[in-house]
């Protein structure tokens, strides 16, 4: 049982470190044009602009909107406010909590949890930024 307590807490610890991020990193999340891989394939587009943040799926056809609060330089949360993606299983409402865990040159990674009323998930995710 100390085994796993010891385990558990060095895991812990490590995740701590590895998720700090310098905040000035993270600027470049605040505004600007990005990209993502979606699942299943295909690439959906992501514009931020301070406060909003729109996703463009299928080349445009179906789209993603949300407002965001930034929690500081490196986390905001997402509420979603409209969804055109036919079965997109969220309503608005849902909230998205986005953490960075760390940035290399154009590349943002990130961990989120997912609050949809009640149903929690989290996820780690990768985001590019293509334009300024």
């Amino acid at each position: 049982m100390k085994i796993l307590f010891s385990f558990c807490t060095m895991v812990f610890i490590l995740l701590l470190s590895a998720g700090r991020v310098n905040a000035q990193n993270c600027e470049m999340l605040h505004s600007g044009k990005f990209e993502y891989d979606v699942e299943g394939g295909g690439v959906a587009t992501v514009i931020i602009n301070g406060n909003k943040h729109t996703e463009y799926h299928n080349d445009g056809e179906y789209v993603i909107e949300s407002t965001l609060k930034w929690v500081n330089e490196c986390e905001y949360i997402a509420t979603l406010v409209r969804a055109t993606v036919p079965g997109f299983p969220f309503s608005p409402g849902t909230t998205l909590n986005v953490r960075v865990k760390k940035t290399e040159g154009n590349n943002i990674y990130y961990v989120c949890k997912l609050d949809d009323h009640g149903t929690t998930a989290v996820f780690s995710s990768k985001l590019t930024k293509v334009e300024d």
